[in-house]
């Protein structure tokens, strides 16, 4: 084939990835050819009718030709639906390459099958497996054996594509499925194959074999009916003794034309068959005798009763339940093996069972200061010889002697060095091992259980039964596990290295850094402030309040003033409160966006009973974690004046860093008066702006329901530099803290402060050890959507420099957005600038165009005082009414009064006139309308939107029922005139944007009813009233959808004859499913949680030309925002993983052995992780059509940079 050399060795390159393996086949008879080719066009035919065309015997040369190009045009259609990409330069060589090998297909012996080589033109066509699934499943045709398929539009092949996804997109792996029988003389609920084609992930398609009985019922696809052969296809054509089937398998070594040449590809292994284990608990339930039976016999002795101890006593009663062994030993056997576990417990076997003793009572004592098994030659006996260990299974009462020899050290001493905790630091009577504080802390974090739940747990394991007496040591454990917490945190945060000691640890030290975020001095090349990409570097905080973590006036700062004041995340106590009451009196202005309760109710919130109302946060907005001294008391509401102490405190060690990205949900008003307030803050919290960059932000899931310029001006999504960041990072920790608000509101506030503190660094802990995966998934997921993106703004700009036009204006779009970026205070090129008309602006404009064509005598009126606007407007009125009318009469139940049917009468008399008076007038504008009324032609349009509105009975003979036949009705039976199609067109338009309004502020009023009625009212009278309210309010919103709907419904029949497009994508089909407030995602994953497209609509203009200009700089204004945002995404995780590497580098000569050896483990297990990283951004931009400034990457082999030390977890 000479055509093959046409192609490029890349373009051969990419078929090999796409094509499976096939075989090849020998030719057949010229009957069999016939017959193969009016298969081909009949299933065709059978698909599309609109092509039909009668064929007779094989096809000639110029069929071929119009097969390709319906086929080419198939292709074109799709890629708009798929997103895909079009190999435009190889589609003319692909066919005469495909036309090629359809007309030698039965002059050669061996040749590739017809399957394979349109397989490889799809392919080349579309770079997605969706026209292989047409294609495959049009031919209908096999070899081996009778082929049972599905032929599919091509919109029916787009819902094909996404049967494995429920989101209506294109699967991301795709499969095709052939079933094939394997013998046709066999009925059908015999055993089908199922060859199974699959988009594996390195690009290459995979095949599966498996063999279903055909009894199963298989899934129906509601939205793609099957079809079957055509009537005079013979499906048992091709049999065993067909000289079709002498094939023989393709040998890879062999030399073949590379545009086909591809080996088969290994597939996965099959599905492994279940067996009885894949279902334990059905294994188990037939043992549970056998498990009470061995459960019982640890019960008794076990051993028979003779059984002597190990050393020849016969008294061997004695079992420890710690001990691995159940074997019974004598008491001094007993004693001897438990000199090194004294905290084991121990049974007696007595009185025919086994009684709980301690190793006290056997004669085993505790010595301290020396090895285990020695004795001191001065030991001195704990106060009263009664000293209390709480150990991890129980609470022990033990024998313990104090060292009291010339080695003598404190007490205390004596028991930290033994791992026990003591409660005092003179004489001390209890304490606690190390293995229970460390199982106790974990637990806390973990599953936020009590210091009082889990003591009282210990004490019920000591003796479940309550005879015998335990010592309350609940206060002593509460006391030992406070200070346990703060002396990990100083332990951690290497007081123990420093010289100066405890005493030297300054504000923030004990607090979990961020390695990700950029700390000047720490993880930040020396040159890094010569860089001309500062965005690389900047810092960004995320600002919060929470109300649930509260504290009630108990006790004050004088009684508990907590152990770590200001070194962790907390701010400084005396200093934020003497701020506090500097500045109390300061009024904070009222919200200019929409009615925040943040910003007006800051002082109004409820304090009674309460020193705290709640606390404010800054944490690190792209990796969710809490910064240093960026937590505070809140006594009100969510005061300007409490969080821009916060903010500046936690932003006192990146002064240094010159860009500031802050995200706060009130940031539009937060930021105004920000720098003016600075001067009020104490010294040390001065920030010097100059020649720093700063962004405000409002998060991403709080922009919806700012104002239109907010939305655009606060958006992370428009702003260069910010990467993919959201803004929510505070929403997503609160799940985590909220857990102990109900135990930490009822603390004092220092040991409140601590606890809180302690909860924030497991938080960040915990984040800190899963960067590696994140950082791995956040890359990999960035690379291939980045790619996406890159592709689609390619597209686009594609179709929009197709014409001089276009171009030019392309190039001024990208001149003002540039312009933007640099300069905020430019007009904004996301923001649309043409308003949506309402009805009454649209009524407005009709008229004053009536006006004008009166004057200068243009304009042609069929009656004195009704215009064609006057008539259609007037009848969109009268439409409005008959619905409004359905409802109410619908509403009237059957023991309805006689007042309820009078009005109702009477508003359907009153319509009645009304309508008789409109039809007068229609026939003369309207002529067809008269005779159409009369016919069998009538259109009849039942109310198929599931608004809940009534459907009109056109049988009835009511006034709500009556037909009015607008032009929108008739436009497809009979000719319209143009001005009437133009005008129902604009006030449609305009009466869908107005319902649209009308059912978002429907929702709005709704949610906030129905939250009032939750907070506010007890009782059924005020409950029934409410409930009242919120069913008026919902009938208003089944009209206004009801409204919507028909207008839609007029808009998609006008729109047929006006020519009219891009509208659609604005005023979408609506459904209940639709009508939810913003932030209502109770019917979806969080993965998959999506807004309501009614509150991100934009309007639509009634002038299409002005509208589609400004929507379509619109959307590539935005097209070009998202590819740049994930480009970012993709350098800042670059850079950040630099970052962590040399943070943890720092550990090697900062910190203890241990904590050395966890940061290597880190650094090698993110090292791993992050391995593939370059190759896989290096990979993602090796096809760029369309390269911009966002192509630089970071390698993760770079040398890292000299750092100085710093604190760290």
């Amino acid at each position: 084939m000479s055509d093959t050399q046409m192609l490029t060795r890349e373009q051969r390159n990419m078929l090999k990835q796409f094509l499976p393996g096939f075989k090849l086949v020998r030719s057949g008879s010229v009957e069999e050819q016939d017959m193969f080719w009016e298969n081909i066009f009949t299933q065709w035919f059978t698909a599309w009718p609109e092509r039909a065309v009668h064929y007779s015997g094989a096809p000639q040369e110029q069929d071929l030709s119009d097969l390709q190009q319906v086929l080419l045009k198939f292709a074109i259609q799709c890629r708009q639906r798929i997103k895909s990409f079009i190999y435009a330069n190889t589609i003319g060589r692909e066919t005469r390459l495909v036309s090629s090998t359809l007309n030698d297909f039965f002059k050669v012996k061996k040749l590739v099958s017809v399957d394979a080589a349109m397989m490889a033109y799809s392919v080349s066509i579309i770079h997605c497996d969706i026209s292989l699934v047409v294609l495959n499943n049009l031919l209908g045709f096999s070899h081996s054996a009778y082929v049972k398929f599905n032929v599919l539009t091509p919109r029916q092949a787009v819902l094909a594509m996404s049967q494995s996804g429920r989101t209506g997109c294109p699967s991301k792996r795709p499969k095709l499925v052939r079933h094939t029988l394997l013998d046709p003389n066999q009925p059908s609920n015999h055993v089908d194959r199922h060859r199974i084609f699959s988009l594996q992930r390195s690009g290459q398609v995979g095949l599966r074999t498996s063999y279903i009985p055909t009894s199963l019922p298989e899934k129906e696809d509601k939205d793609i009916p099957a079809r079957t052969l055509p009537t005079g296809a013979d499906p048992t054509a091709h049999t065993d003794n067909d000289p079709w089937n002498e094939t023989e398998y393709f040998d890879p070594a062999c030399e073949v034309d590379d545009a086909f040449g591809v080996p088969e590809v290994p597939t996965a292994e099959k599905r492994r068959r279940r067996t009885a284990g894949d279902n334990p608990m059905s294994l188990w339930l037939p043992e549970r005798q056998t498990y009470v039976n061995e459960f019982i016999r640890l019960e008794g002795r076990s051993q028979g009763a003779d059984t002597q101890c190990k050393c020849g006593s016969h008294d061997a009663v004695f079992r420890c339940q710690d001990c691995f062994s159940v074997e019974l030993t004598c008491r001094s056997c007993a004693v001897g093996s438990h000199l090194n576990s004294p905290l084991h417990r121990i049974k007696e076997w007595r009185d025919g069972f086994f009684h709980p003793v301690s190793l006290k009572s056997m004669g085993l004592r505790i010595q301290l200061g020396h090895p285990p098994g020695t004795t001191c030659r001065n030991p001195r006996p704990a106060f009263g010889d009664n000293f209390v260990i709480i150990d991890i299974h129980v609470i022990h009462l033990v024998g313990l002697d104090f060292c009291g020899c010339e080695h003598e050290v404190s007490h205390f001493k004596q028991l930290l060095r033994a791992r026990l905790f003591p409660s005092t630091v003179t004489d001390p009577r209890t304490a606690a091992t190390f293995a229970v504080l460390e199982s106790f802390h974990i637990l806390l974090f973990e599953s936020k259980i009590s210091a009082y739940e889990f003591f009282h747990g210990l004490a019920r394991r000591t003796d479940n039964t309550g005879i015998t007496p335990i010592r309350d040591c609940y206060s002593v454990f509460l006391r030992i596990v406070y200070q346990w917490k703060n002396i990990k945190a100083l332990k951690r945060s290497g007081c123990g290295h420093n010289p100066a000691g405890v005493d030297a640890t300054q504000n923030g030290d004990l607090a979990v850094l961020c390695p990700a975020c950029p700390h000047p001095g720490k993880n930040l090349p020396d040159d890094w402030k010569n860089s001309p990409e500062q965005w690389k570097f900047g810092l960004f905080l995320a600002i919060d309040a929470n109300f649930r973590l509260k504290r009630r006036m108990v006790s004050s700062d004088i009684r508990d003033p907590g152990l770590s004041q200001g070194w962790g995340y907390f701010v400084e106590e005396k200093e934020y409160k003497c701020y506090l009451r500097a500045n109390g009196e300061t009024v904070q202005e009222k919200s200019s966006c929409v009615s925040h309760n943040t910003v007006n109710m800051a002082d109004t919130k409820s304090e009674k009973g309460l020193a705290a109302t709640g606390v404010g946060t800054v944490d690190c907005a792209r990796h969710d974690m809490k910064l240093a001294n960026g937590v505070g008391d809140l006594q009100k509401g969510e005061k300007y004046l409490n969080m821009d102490y916060l903010v500046f405190s936690a932003l006192a060690r990146f002064s240094t860093l010159s860009t500031i990205n802050f995200s706060y949900d009130i940031a539009c008003q937060w930021h105004k008066k920000l720098w003016d307030r600075l001067p009020m803050l104490p010294s040390h919290l001065q920030f010097d702006r100059d020649g720093k960059t700063i962004n405000y932000f409002v998060p991403k899931f709080h922009l919806a329901v700012h104002i239109e310029i907010c939305q655009t001006q606060f958006s992370f999504n428009w702003t260069p530099g910010v990467g993919r960041t959201d803004g929510e990072a505070p929403e997503r920790s609160w799940a985590n803290i909220n857990r102990v608000a109900s135990s930490t509101k009822e603390m004092g506030p220092g040991a409140r402060r601590d606890t809180l503190n302690d909860h924030f660094s497991d938080w960040n802990w915990k984040k800190v050890t899963g960067l590696g995966k994140v950082m791995l998934r956040k890359i990999t997921e960035a690379v291939v959507v980045e790619k996406e993106h890159r592709l689609a703004l390619w597209e686009l700009e594609g179709s929009i420099n197709e014409s001089e036009t276009g171009a030019a204006s392309l190039a001024a779009w990208r001149t003002e957005i540039e312009i933007w970026e640099k300069d905020h205070s430019q007009r904004n090129p996301f923001q649309s600038r043409v308003d949506a008309m309402t009805q009454a602006a649209v009524r407005l404009k009709l008229a004053q165009r009536d006006a004008k064509e009166l004057e200068d005598g243009s304009a042609i009126s069929l009656h004195a005082e009704v215009t064609c606007s006057v008539l259609i407007s007037t009848g969109i009125d009268l439409e409005d009414a008959q619905r409004r009318l359905r409802v109410d009469s619908s509403a009237l139940g059957q023991h309805s009064t006689d007042i309820q049917r009078t009005k109702i009468l009477t508003r359907r008399n009153a319509l009645q006139r009304r309508l008789d008076a409109w039809t007068d007038i229609q026939r003369l504008y309207m002529p067809a309308v008269p005779n159409l009324r009369t016919s069998a032609s009538l259109p009849t349009h039942a109310n198929g939107d599931n608004s809940g509105c009534p459907v009109p009975d056109l049988t009835s003979g009511k006034a709500e029922d009556f037909q009015l036949l607008l032009p929108s009705e008739i436009c497809d039976i009979v000719p319209c005139d143009k001005t009437l199609l133009g005008t129902e067109w604009s006030l449609r338009l305009a009466q869908a944007n107005d319902a649209l309004n009308d059912c978002c502020s429907q929702i709005r009023l709704r949610r906030q009813l129905y939250q009032f009625k939750v907070q506010h009212l007890r009782g059924q009278g005020p409950n029934t009233c409410a409930r009242k309210t919120l069913d008026t309010v919902e009938e208003r919103l089944t009209l206004s959808h009801a409204k919507y709907v028909s207008a839609r419904e007029a808009l998609v029949s006008l729109a047929r004859h006006l020519d009219r497009i891009g509208w659609e994508h604005k005023l979408q089909p609506l459904k209940k499913a639709h009508l939810r407030p913003i932030g209502d995602f109770s019917q979806q994953t969080q993965g998959t949680a999506i807004m309501s497209w009614i509150w991100l609509t934009q309007g639509i203009s009634s002038d299409d030309t002005e509208g589609m200009q400004e929507s379509l700089r619109v959307e590539w204004c935005k097209a070009r925002a998202r590819r740049n945002r994930w480009s970012e995404e993709i350098q800042l995780l670059l850079e950040e993983m630099q970052h962590i590497l040399p943070e943890y580098q720092e550990g090697l000569i900062a910190y203890a052995r241990r904590q050395a050896h966890i940061r290597r483990g880190l650094v090698a297990a993110f090292a791993e992780h992050w391995k593939r990283v370059p190759h896989l951004v290096a990979s993602n931009s090796d096809t760029d059509p369309c390269t911009d400034d966002f192509d630089e990457g970071i390698s993760l082999d770079a040398p890292p940079c000299e750092y100085i030390e710093g604190p760290d977890e």
